[in-house]
Formats: C-alpha cells, sequence, structure tokens
C-alpha cells in the first residue's frame, strides 16, 4: 500500500529529478502540503527542551519552524512551547499515517506535511513501518511513502530561510543533514536526536562544525535520562544572532 495521492509512475519519474527542480518543488505543494487550520488550538508544552530554546532564541515572537518526527503532533514535541508562548508558525513532517490523523486533529498553528524526509538530493520511494520509520526490508514494512528531499520542501513552502529545524527521524537524521545545500539555506539553528546516529555526538558535531554551527553547551542535569539532552544537541549557526551558549 502506498501512503500518497498520486500514481506510482508519477513517483518513479519524480525520483529522477534533482530536489531543487522546479517540478519537484511544484508537486510538493500541490499535494505534500496541508496548511493551518483556520483556528488553531494552543497546548501546553511537554517537552523539556522548551525554556531552553526560549532563551537560545531570546524570546523572538513571530519565528518559523519545520519539525521532522512530528508524531501526532503533540507528543514529544520541540515546537509546541515556541508556537504557543511566541506565536510562531512553521511546517510539521510526519510519514505515520496514523500520526498524521492525529497531528491534524490537534490543529495547531502549523502546516502539515504527510511524507518523509529523504536522504538523497532527490525524492525517493521507500518502505515503512509503523513504529520504526522508513526501513531497508519491503517485506518488512507497513506501506511504500515518498520521501522528499528537506531543501524541496522548504522550497515548496518559500522558506530559504527558518529560524529552527528540530530532527527526530530514527537514525537517518545525520544523512538528511548531508543533502541540505547549506551555502543556498539558512537554517539559524538546528535541534537533533543523536541516539541512532552512526558516529553519534561526534559526527554530528564533525559535520555540522563544518558547516559553520557550534553545538550549544549541556549541563550535566540536562542529560540525564528523560531530560531533553539525554539524545538530543542544540547546534546554533554562527552570526545568527541566537544565543551560541
Amino acid at each position: 500500500m502506498s501512503f500518497f495521492t498520486y500514481s506510482t509512475f508519477e513517483a518513479i519519474k519524480l525520483d529522477e529529478l534533482e530536489g531543487d527542480n522546479p517540478e519537484v518543488v511544484t508537486h510538493v505543494k500541490k499535494y505534500m502540503i496541508i496548511p493551518p487550520p483556520n483556528a488553531a488550538v494552543k497546548y501546553e508544552s511537554n517537552h523539556s527542551a522548551g525554556l531552553q530554546l526560549q532563551h537560545i532564541f531570546q524570546n523572538k515572537t513571530g519565528g518559523y519552524f519545520v519539525e521532522s518526527g512530528a508524531n501526532d503532533g503533540l507528543h514529544s514535541s520541540k515546537t509546541v512551547q515556541l508556537e504557543n508562548a511566541l506565536a510562531w508558525t512553521g511546517a510539521l513532517i510526519e510519514p505515520d499515517p496514523g500520526n498524521v490523523l492525529l497531528a491534524r486533529d490537534k490543529k495547531r498553528n502549523a502546516s502539515l506535511i504527510p511524507t518523509c524526509l529523504s536522504t538523497s538530493t532527490k525524492p525517493k520511494l521507500s518502505a515503512f513501518k509503523a513504529g520504526q520509520g522508513v526501513v531497508l526490508d519491503i517485506s518488512d514494512s507497513d506501506l511504500i511513502v515518498h520521501c522528499m528531499p528537506l531543501h524541496s520542501i522548504l522550497l515548496a513552502l518559500d522558506k530559504p530561510s527558518i529560524d529552527f529545524l528540530s530532527l527526530s527521524v530514527g537514525g537517518a537524521e545525520l544523512d538528511i543533514l548531508k543533502t541540505v545545500p547549506f551555502d543556498k539555506f539558512d537554517i539559524k539553528v538546528i535541534m537533533v536526536n543523536f541516539e541512532k546516529i552512526s558516529g553519534g555526538v561526534e559526527a554530528l558535531q564533525g559535520f555540522l562544525s563544518s558547516n559553520n554551527y557550534v553545538i550549544f553547551p549541556t549541563i550535566p542535569a540536562e542529560q540525564e535520562k528523560g531530560q531533553w539532552a539525554e539524545f538530543h544537541r542544540i547546534f546554533v549557526k554562527k552570526g545568527s544572532g541566537f544565543k551560541e551558549e
């Protein structure tokens, strides 16, 4: 079963194109972006990183986020605090059909994009298993999803510059970041789940430091079980104007 509304033939054609191809960008705009509801609902943040992010962004209002691995739009979300305390908006990316329906019903003030992020600079048909994400073995999958490059989505959103990117996608985070042309897109702060990344924090930090990011320091208490820094790190772009420590 596929989790998209267009033909597999059309998907295969798109997979031959680079992510910044106008045909890909137009496709994402037409088929994949569910705009925010007319009347959004506010929720209390349940993520321990909320206040830390407010500190980093110096209580900036009206910012823009992209959160991939949005789950049901609320549970474990890193962006609820920014949305409700500081009037931010953004986009929630989630490939699991059940979670997409739950996130839609939450009616957050954010676009909803029912897809996954490609580990290539091109769109990519991928096998998906609920609760695990993208898997290599199609025989062990629940459905086929059509993953899009992050920069295709940013272009479709008309957002070549965003304040905050959150990535929590089950181990593909570094591969996804490697597809981003950082010389063409301005992402000021990035929060990444490193739990399943090959090479861990060191590999992540090495790549992002080569793209002009510094790791935001954490203290031992923040790295304890259940706290935001147990499996996450925040990286701030040098010269972004936001807190780097």
